[in-house]
C-alpha cells in the first residue's frame, strides 16, 4: 500500500455543476473542527441559500465510522485516518478521501512579568501543570527562575464538553479529552476569561488558541521533554515543529460531488480559509 497523502488543494475535488445545489450536506466529527466548521458554514449559507450545511459534534471517530456506513456526507477529523478505517470503506467499495482544511495549534500563556522567568516548558512539565497536578510551584517548573519556592501556579480553564479548545489541549497532553484539569484549577466561562485572568495575574497560567494570544500576555514555547523549545506561530504549525498543534481534516467517500464539493471547495480558497483563522484555527496559508 502506497503512503498516506492528503488532498490539500482543489485541485483534488470534481468539476463544479449548478444543476447538482439543491441538497442538504450532513458533517458530523469532530470536537476541534465542528465549531469552525459550523461558522464557515454560516458564511458559505449566506452565499448559497439552496444549499444546507448540518454540523453535527463528536469525535474523528464516529465522524469517519458514519462516514464509512454512508449516514453523512463528510466526515471532520483531527488525524489522518487509521489503516482499520481505510481497510473498512475499501471493504464496502469507497475511499476515504481527505482533504487538508487547517491546522488547530493552542498556545500556553503567562503574564508578561512571569516570562521574564519562565519563557519555555516541555509538554510533559505541561501534564503536571494543568492535569495531574505534580508540578503546582513555578520553582518546580524552573528551578532556575529566580521563583520562590511557595510561589503557587494558578491554572485557568474551561469546561472540556464546552470548549473545543480545551478538549483540544486536554487530549494533546494526554491523548483524552475527557480527562479532568487538576483539582485546583480555576474554571472560568471561555478562553476570552482564561486570557483576561492570566493578563491580571502574574501567578497565572492558561491556553488559548494561538490566534487569540494579544499583546497582554506572552506564549511559551514548548517542546518535548530533552528537545529543544519551539514558539508558536503559524509557521511552526505549519511546518509540524510546535508540538501542540493538530493537521485538521475532511473526509469524503471518493471524490466528491454537488453541494459537498462545492462546500470543500469554499473551505479551501481565500474566504473560507479567513472564516476558520476567525473562528481560532491556523489557516492553511
Amino acid at each position: 500500500m502506497g503512503r498516506w497523502q492528503p488532498d490539500t488543494a482543489a485541485r483534488g475535488l470534481a468539476p463544479e455543476h449548478e444543476a447538482d445545489l439543491d441538497q442538504l450536506v450532513e458533517i458530523d466529527g469532530a470536537l476541534a473542527l465542528a465549531g469552525a466548521i459550523e461558522q464557515a458554514a454560516a458564511v458559505f449559507g449566506a452565499g448559497h441559500p439552496e444549499i444546507v450545511v448540518s454540523v453535527a459534534e463528536s469525535t474523528s471517530l464516529r465522524g469517519i465510522h458514519r462516514l464509512v456506513a454512508a449516514e453523512i456526507d463528510l466526515a471532520l477529523s483531527a488525524r489522518p485516518p487509521t489503516p482499520a478505517e481505510v481497510a473498512a470503506a475499501r471493504e464496502r467499495g469507497m475511499v476515504l478521501k481527505p482533504y487538508l482544511v487547517a491546522h488547530d495549534a493552542i498556545a500556553v500563556i503567562v503574564h508578561p512579568d512571569r516570562y521574564q522567568r519562565v519563557a519555555a516548558v516541555s509538554r510533559e512539565q505541561l501534564e503536571q501543570v494543568f492535569i495531574s497536578g505534580r508540578i503546582h510551584t513555578w520553582s518546580q517548573l524552573n528551578p532556575t527562575s529566580g521563583s520562590k519556592s511557595a510561589d503557587p501556579i494558578r491554572v485557568y480553564a474551561c469546561p472540556q464538553a464546552e470548549s473545543g479548545v480545551a478538549a483540544s489541549f486536554v487530549e494533546l497532553l494526554t491523548g483524552a479529552w475527557e480527562t479532568p484539569f487538576v483539582a485546583t484549577a480555576v474554571v472560568v466561562a471561555d478562553e476570552s476569561d482564561i486570557l483576561a485572568s492570566v493578563a491580571r495575574d502574574v501567578g497565572g497560567i492558561g491556553f488559548v488558541p494561538l490566534l487569540s494570544v494579544d499583546p497582554r500576555v506572552r506564549a511559551l514555547a514548548v517542546g518535548h521533554l530533552g528537545a529543544t523549545p519551539v514558539a508558536p506561530s503559524a509557521a511552526s504549525v505549519r511546518d509540524l515543529d510546535y508540538p501542540l498543534r493538530r493537521r485538521l481534516f475532511v473526509l469524503t467517500r471518493g471524490t466528491p460531488v454537488g453541494p459537498a464539493n462545492h462546500f470543500i471547495r469554499f473551505l479551501l480558497e481565500p474566504e473560507g480559509q479567513a472564516t476558520l483563522a476567525r473562528a481560532g484555527l491556523v489557516p492553511l496559508y
